[in-house]
C-alpha cells in the first residue's frame, strides 16, 4: 500500500481517522510564526479537507489539503460558525503527476503586522492603505504565493486532524513551528539543511535502500550534487557512493551525467584519502568505467 510505502521511505506518521495530537493549552503562535512540515501526496478521494492545523476554536483549519481542488492552504480566521471564511492557496497542484505519491516540503511564513482601523472590505476584498498579514507559502524551499491583509488563527490545538476527528491529513513529517516569520533566505537555508541531512542518513544506510532511493532521476542527481558538495563524508557513505555507480553504468545516460560533473578529478582526490581497501577497490572500478 502507498500508506506503508511511504512511512518505511521517509518515516512519516501516518494519522488514521479518529486520530489527532491534541495540545491541552493549546500552541500559542502569537503575531509571527513559520510552519514547516513534510506530506506525502496520496491525495485521497474524500468529500471533506485533510486538516494538519486547527485552532481551539475547531472551525476551520490553519493548514488544510482540499482534494476536490487538489490544493493546499490556509484558511483566514473565524471565531463564529456563521462567519464566512477564505481558503488561501500555496498554489502546487496536487493533481499534477509530478507530485503524486511524492514527499513535498512545506513551509508557510505569517507575520500579523498592525491591522489598520479604517481598513473595509470592498467586493470581498479587503481594502487599505498599507500592507499587513502578510502570509507566504514555499514548496521544496521555493516561494510559490504570497498574500497580505490575511488573519489567521492564533494558536494551535489539533494537529493531524480537526476537532470533529473526521479530517485526517494523512502522512506528515518532521513537523515543526517556529515563532518568527522566516523570509526566503531562511526558508531555503532550513530546505537546504534538510537535504544534506536526508541524504546524510540514506548514503550511511545499506546500499539496498540507496538503489530504491535513486531509482528516479531526480533523486540520482540529488545524491550526485550531495557526494559532489559534501566535504564531510564518511568513508563508508563514499564506499555506499561509488558502489551504486558502479552498479548503474548500464544505463549510458547515467554515466554521461557523472562524466559531465568531473568525476575524475573527485575521484583521484578521494582516492589519496581513502583508508580501506574495499573503498580503494569501488574507486578503481569507477575509473575503469569512466574510460
Amino acid at each position: 500500500m502507498s500508506n506503508v510505502e511511504a512511512y518505511n521511505d521517509k518515516y512519516g506518521v501516518i494519522i488514521y481517522d479518529k486520530q489527532a495530537l491534541v495540545i491541552p493549552k493549546k500552541l500559542k503562535l502569537g503575531g509571527k510564526f513559520t510552519l514547516y512540515f513534510r506530506f506525502y501526496n496520496l491525495l485521497l478521494n474524500t468529500f471533506s479537507f485533510h486538516t494538519l492545523f486547527q485552532s481551539s476554536w475547531g472551525i476551520g483549519a490553519l493548514v488544510a489539503i482540499d482534494p476536490e481542488m487538489g490544493e493546499l492552504g490556509c484558511f483566514t480566521e473565524s471565531n463564529e460558525v456563521n462567519e464566512s471564511q477564505n481558503f488561501l492557496s500555496a498554489q502546487i497542484d496536487l493533481k499534477n503527476p509530478l507530485y503524486d505519491k511524492q514527499w513535498i516540503c512545506v513551509a508557510i511564513s505569517y507575520n500579523r503586522g498592525i491591522e489598520k482601523k479604517d481598513s473595509k472590505w470592498v467586493n470581498n476584498e479587503l481594502k487599505k492603505d498599507s500592507k499587513w498579514g502578510e502570509l507566504n507559502f514555499y514548496i521544496n524551499g521555493e516561494k510559490k504565493a504570497t498574500y497580505h491583509n490575511v488573519k489567521l488563527a492564533s494558536n494551535i490545538q489539533y494537529i493531524g486532524n480537526s476537532s470533529t476527528y473526521d479530517e485526517p491529513f494523512g502522512v506528515v513529517a518532521d513537523i515543526r513551528v517556529y515563532k518568527n516569520f522566516y523570509d526566503e533566505i531562511n526558508i531555503k537555508h532550513l530546505f537546504s539543511l534538510d537535504r544534506k541531512k536526508e541524504m546524510d542518513q540514506i548514503v550511511e544506510s545499506d546500499s539496498n535502500n540507496i538503489i530504491m532511493y535513486i531509482a528516479k532521476e531526480k533523486n540520482f542527481k540529488d545524491l550526485v550534487s550531495w557526494f559532489l558538495g559534501t566535504s564531510d563524508k564518511t568513508e563508508e557513505s563514499i564506499y555506499y557512493c561509488i558502489k551504486l555507480f558502479n552498479n548503474l553504468f548500464n544505463r549510458n545516460r547515467l554515466k554521461k551525467f557523472l562524466l559531465e560533473y568531473n568525476f575524475l578529478i573527485k575521484l583521484n582526490e578521494l582516492f589519496a584519502t581513502c583508508k580501506k581497501n574495499e573503498t580503494k577497490k569501488e574507486i578503481c572500478k569507477f575509473l575503469y568505467n569512466l574510460e
